[in-house]
């Protein structure tokens, strides 16, 4: 009975301290919030497709950047964008569609009225099922390409030429070890 007792004992102790390592490991982990926003611009002229590109790449973030050796995890939580900017001199109403490519993800094909869209301040989310694996990708290479495809209605023989902006907004979550 005795060695019963001295064994359920041991065993309570060392199960106490593996729950207490697991603990000490979260405790030691440190979760960084920060909201990013990757702006566009491109141009819309007749006969020319929509096409730009930028790259987010993790060691510009300041809220991140000093843990970038110790990172454990980043979870995207959030991306939408609006369209910021609009100018031109179309009196015609100026339409288009167009995809993003996040860290090899494609999102869209997303339709637009580009001057309504910007005075509607119109938010445009992505599809949240897709986010993990664009979190798990910017983990892995600490950086991202974002890219946008599409086209337009102005025709090819027209001059009229218009200036799009669009703000990409992301709600990262950061996960690392401050050592």
């Amino acid at each position: 009975m005795k060695t019963i007792i001295q064994h359920t004992f041991i065993t309570f102790l060392f199960a106490t301290a593996l729950i207490s390592c697991d603990k000490v490991e979260e405790a030691t982990n440190i979760t960084v919030n920060s909201n990013e926003k990757i702006t566009l611009s491109f141009n819309l002229t007749g006969g020319v497709t929509i096409s730009e590109s930028n790259t987010y790449d993790l060691s510009t973030n300041s809220d991140i950047s000093k843990y970038l050796d110790n990172l454990k995890g980043v979870n995207l939580k959030e991306a939408y964008y609006v369209i910021s900017g609009f100018t031109g001199n179309s009196s015609e109403t100026v339409t288009g569609s167009f995809s993003f490519t996040l860290a090899n993800q494609p999102f869209g094909a997303f339709e637009h009225s580009f001057k309504d869209d910007f005075s509607s301040g119109k938010k445009t989310a992505f599809d949240e099922a897709k986010l993990n694996a664009v979190g798990t990708k910017l983990f892995e290479d600490k950086k991202m390409t974002v890219s946008l495809e599409g086209s337009h209605n102005i025709p090819s023989n027209s001059t009229v030429a218009e200036t799009v902006t669009i703000d990409l907004h992301l709600q990262l979550e950061f996960t690392a070890s401050p050592l």
